[in-house]
This record gives C-alpha cells, sequence and structure tokens, in this order.
C-alpha cells in the first residue's frame, strides 16, 4: 500500500505537548510502568529542588519538611487530574491521510455500553471513530449484538459516511477471545469449543479474528489455525503488554499460514487518543454502496488476502514537522517563564486549575451516572461516576482552599 502521511488539526499544534504525552503512553507497550516512572521523576525532581532551597537557609526544617509534604500531595493530585483528561476529555486527534477512493480505515474491535465493561453509548462510538480517522468500524461487544446493531442504524440515520460492521467477542471454552465480524443475530454459546463456534460464524457469513492473543493463557496458535480462524489482532491495547518479540512472533506466523492481520483499538471509552487503524484495499470503494463494501470485506477475510489489509501506528516522533517543533519551543519557554513568576500568581493558575478540573469531573461523572439508569447490567459505569465524583469535589474544593488561603483571606484581614 501507498506511505502514509498524517493530518493534525489546529488545536493539535495549540496543545502540542499535551498531545505527545498522551499519546506517547497510548503508545507504550506498558503505559501504567511509564506513568509511575514519570510521576516519580517529578517527585524526585521536586525533591531535590527542595534540598537546594533547604540548603539557601531562608526557611526552617520544620517549615521546609511541611510544604515539602504539600508539595508532593499537590504534584501527585494534579498528576491524577491529567489522567482523567487524557482518559474523558475530547483530545484532538490525528489521522491517516489515505487515497480515500480505495482505501478503509477501520477498527475491527470496540465496545458500547452494552458490554459489561464499555463506558460509551453506540452514537459517541462513531464520534469517536469519526474524529478518530476511521470511516468504517466493528462493534463488538461482550456476548452481545444489540450495541452493533443499534450503532448501525445510527450511523444509516446521522452518519452516512460511516460504515458499521456488527460483531460480537466471546470467550470458547479454551480461553480463546474471539471476534465474530458480519453477523446479523447473536451467537454467542458459552462453553462451546473454538471449532464450534468457528463453524456457526461461518454458517451465518461471518468471520473469526482471534483478539489479542497475547493477553490471557488460550489454545496453542496452531490449533487456532487448525480450527479455522481467519486471522489474528496482531496490535491492539489490552491489560497485558503486546511484547515486540511476541508481536513479531506473530506476525510472522500469520504470514507464513496466510493468516490476515489486524490492529483493533479495543474501545471501550477508556482514553481520548488512538495510534491504532487498519487500512483494507478496496477498488473504487467510494462507489460501493455499505453493504458491498461489508461483503467485499468479509470476503478478502475468507479468501485470505493478507495483502489487502495493513495494521499501522503512528508514530509520534517520526512526524515531527516544523509548526510541531514551533508550538514545543513555545511551551518550554513559556513554562520557564511561568516558574519565575511571583508565587501568588502562580497559585492563581492552580486554583482555577482545580477549579476547572472540579467542575469537569463533576459532570462527567453525572453523565456516567445517566447512563448507569439505563444500563443497569454495566457495573462498571457506576463505579466510574462514583470516582468521577469524589476527584471532581474534592478539586473543586481544593481550589476554593487556595483560592482563599492566597486571596480572599487577605482581603479579608485588610477589610
Amino acid at each position: 500500500m501507498e506511505s502514509l502521511h498524517w493530518q493534525f488539526p489546529l488545536s493539535w499544534y495549540l496543545f502540542e505537548p499535551f498531545m505527545v504525552i498522551g499519546y506517547y503512553f497510548s503508545s507504550l507497550r506498558n503505559p501504567l510502568s511509564g506513568l509511575y516512572s514519570l510521576l516519580g521523576g517529578m517527585l524526585i525532581f521536586y525533591f531535590f529542588l527542595r534540598i537546594w532551597k533547604l540548603s539557601q537557609k531562608k526557611i526552617t526544617f520544620l517549615h521546609w519538611f511541611f510544604s515539602t509534604l504539600w508539595g508532593f500531595f499537590l504534584i501527585g493530585f494534579s498528576f491524577s487530574l491529567f489522567i482523567f483528561y487524557i482518559l474523558f476529555f475530547p483530545l484532538p486527534k490525528v489521522k491517516p491521510l489515505v487515497n480515500k477512493e480505495e482505501i478503509l480505515v477501520v477498527d475491527f474491535h470496540s465496545h458500547t455500553l452494552y458490554s459489561h465493561d464499555g463506558l460509551v453509548s453506540p452514537e459517541e462510538n462513531l464520534r469517536w471513530h469519526l474524529t478518530s480517522g476511521f470511516n468504517a468500524l466493528a462493534i463488538t461487544d461482550h456476548g452481545e449484538i444489540k450495541g452493533a446493531l443499534l450503532t448501525q442504524k445510527i450511523a444509516k440515520e446521522n452518519y452516512p459516511q460511516m460504515l458499521v460492521i456488527p460483531g460480537e467477542e466471546i470467550n470458547d471454552n479454551q480461553g480463546n477471545q474471539l471476534l465474530l465480524l458480519g453477523l446479523s443475530e447473536r451467537i454467542s454459546s458459552p462453553g462451546s469449543s473454538t471449532e464450534e463456534i468457528v463453524k456457526l460464524a461461518h454458517q451465518k457469513g461471518g468471520v473469526v479474528i482471534v483478539a489479542h492473543i497475547w493477553d490471557k493463557k488460550g489454545s496453542d496458535w496452531d490449533f487456532l489455525v487448525k480450527a479455522g480462524v481467519d486471522g489474528f489482532e496482531v496490535k491492539g491495547r489490552t491489560k497485558q503488554p503486546l511484547s515486540r518479540e511476541t508481536e513479531k512472533r506473530l506476525i510472522d506466523f500469520c504470514q507464513k499460514n496466510g493468516l490476515v492481520m489486524i490492529a483493533g483499538t479495543n474501545w471501550h471509552g477508556w482514553g481520548q487518543t488512538n495510534n491504532l487503524w487498519t487500512l483494507v484495499k478496496l477498488a473504487n470503494g467510494t462507489k460501493l454502496s455499505h453493504e458491498e463494501k461489508l461483503k467485499i470485506i468479509l470476503g478478502l477475510f475468507r479468501e485470505k488476502k493478507i495483502t489487502s489489509f495493513r495494521a499501522v501506528t503512528f508514530p509520534l516522533f517520526n512526524g515531527l514537522n516544523f509548526w510541531r517543533l514551533f508550538s514545543l519551543a513555545v511551551w518550554l519557554i513559556g513554562g520557564i517563564k511561568f516558574f519565575h513568576l511571583p508565587a501568588k500568581k502562580r497559585n492563581l493558575f492552580f486554583s482555577l486549575f482545580f477549579l476547572t478540573s472540579g467542575i469537569f469531573l463533576t459532570l462527567k461523572g453525572y453523565d456516567f451516572l445517566m447512563k448507569a439508569r439505563f444500563f443497569t447490567g454495566n457495573k462498571t459505569i457506576n463505579q466510574i461516576s462514583l470516582i468521577l465524583f469524589l476527584f471532581g469535589l474534592f478539586s473543586f474544593g481544593l481550589g476554593l482552599f487556595l483560592l482563599w488561603k492566597k486571596y480572599l483571606k487577605k482581603l479579608k484581614i485588610q477589610n
């Protein structure tokens, strides 16, 4: 396929450092380790700054000790809020630029609230994929197809440019997680063997893709080939990181056995960034109806046309250009200037940051609470709404406290 180019929205350039951080961690094999390392580095750097402050002998040790603890707390809490922004704030998104006349940009693995751990409605899922550069997606809720069929209906009415592939993600009795694509009805059958599931999916006109085989213990790869699966997910997001060694072995295995390779975002509503796409080459794709496109895609899977599929990732730093570098330079200079501002002005900034974050998290928690009223089987959104409410209220209270401490309290004394 043709070489890729990338499209950045204007808002990306305005907030380049935050985009770099968000996309950097989303691209890591183990994002949690990276986040812990960053937080640890920030705390160590701050501690040495405080040591230097103490060496100046301008404050007492007791004052230094408690102010340092307070600083540790503010850094840790601010870092937590930053993670919430990456998870739930509608961040600007990079898109792959392709020849739209013959290439579909597809996500073969995503979820809605109809999954027990999904956080987004069908329409929210559609909007996220549109802003991420997709023009086709599969809804693969756990053991359920209602979300996929509803998303397909919404897309036909409000997002006609988006092809929705109905599907389902189920577990076989070997512990494998399988994506069944191109279905019109639910075929989830707990306790069924891999062969039974594959046979039933094929009989109903669907195809079967093995999802994140690296995540949990499942069958031997050769067994899955003998069972008749149509392909493997070779790039994706899961709790268990995909090592480069395993990815290479998986790609070599698929090429050897003539199996289609895809990238799946496995998007449940966690995280607003994306660095995974699957490009599918279709001759005269835009001149076809959605039904014809779907038929061709499923045919490419069955016929094992592996060269028609390309799983791609966004090369964050290889995509640097003049304007991105310029934005980074401006923010760096601004950051240095910020820390040279008087303490009162810095504290005003943090007060407003905590107040704004409190409002954002509280509203987001309320949004999840309303969703939980209609999706009673989804316990995750209840838990998330409670966490967001608690962080939101605490953040708002902290912002008011800092504002009172530095400004309102002083005005009261003067009066």
